[in-house]
């Protein structure tokens, strides 16, 4: 049955017009809908805004009014909010009350990698494979730094391996109270694919803490140069760390052309 609007209620433009339409699939790229949601879904119809709202305080997505004074949308926010707003379009399109959180995020992190990410937790699921692989042994008997610092030389990405040495620090010794970087990368793999379902918690804050190093370097650096030498945009800034986050990844998605390279290539392991 229809739902009856009460009497001086606001229409809204329709959640399916073109407009909103297209704002929805740009800021929703990537995510993974379920069939029975797609984009356009009624939901904002018949479901009443408080229990919109206690489902999104489930979901880690904050219900008060933006602050942009106050809060900083981090990449694992981005994330819950795209999340929530391919459920409940009405809080985060015209004019509700998600609306700021999303214009913050179309501004910070208006692309986040979820294909490598999606990729690299998959990867976990073929590990006793790779385990039991003999010519694996010396792959994942390597200490954590090592590898890291191995893999960042590969990569080519050695001015902004500090940054992404100490995210990874700062968030698995965080996170996972096993974590130590004397470790070997078998007994670390092993507990991220026992903990899948919040990898990629993980590997935002990763993306989100190189980021801020990053800044704060290239801010730093930018200081110490005649004004108008060395200084770059936000969004440049972002775009490298994006794709120093990707390489990162590449390091732990077993089987793809960077670990095998690091699995044969003995020149980086050294003498047994």
């Amino acid at each position: 049955m229809e739902r009856k609007r009460t009497h001086g209620e606001n229409v809204l433009p329709s959640i399916d017009s073109s407009e909103t339409r297209r704002l929805k699939e740009e800021f929703l790229g990537g995510i993974e809908e379920l069939d029975d949601l797609r984009l356009g879904t009624d939901v904002n119809v018949w479901m009443p805004p408080e229990v919109e709202d206690n489902i999104s305080r489930m979901g880690g997505v904050r219900t008060v009014p933006y602050d942009e004074k106050k809060e900083k949308m981090t990449a694992n926010d981005c994330n819950s909010l795209k999340r929530m707003c391919t459920l409940f379009p009405r809080s985060c399109y015209l004019g509700g009350k998600q609306s700021g959180r999303v214009a913050a995020c179309r501004d910070a992190w208006p692309v986040i990698p979820y294909d490598g990410i999606i990729k690299s937790i998959r990867s976990m699921d073929t590990l006793d494979e790779y385990m039991k692989d003999g010519s694996w042994g010396l792959f994942f008997n390597r200490e954590v730094y090592e590898y890291l610092m191995e893999g960042i030389e590969l990569l080519g990405i050695l001015d902004e391996g500090e940054c992404l040495v100490d995210a990874v620090v700062d968030v698995f010794t965080k996170r996972i109270p096993e974590f130590e970087m004397e470790m070997s990368m078998g007994d670390l793999l092993k507990i991220l694919r026992s903990n899948k379902v919040i990898i990629h918690e993980l590997y935002l804050d990763i993306l989100q803490l190189v980021y801020d190093y990053y800044y704060n370097y290239i801010s730093w650096r930018s200081g110490m140069m005649p004004k108008g030498h060395g200084q770059r945009s936000k969004d440049q800034i972002r775009e490298h760390v994006l794709s120093v986050f990707l390489g990162f990844l590449e390091l732990f998605t077993l089987g793809n052309e960077i670990t095998r390279e690091l699995q044969k290539n003995h020149d980086f392991y050294g003498e047994y």
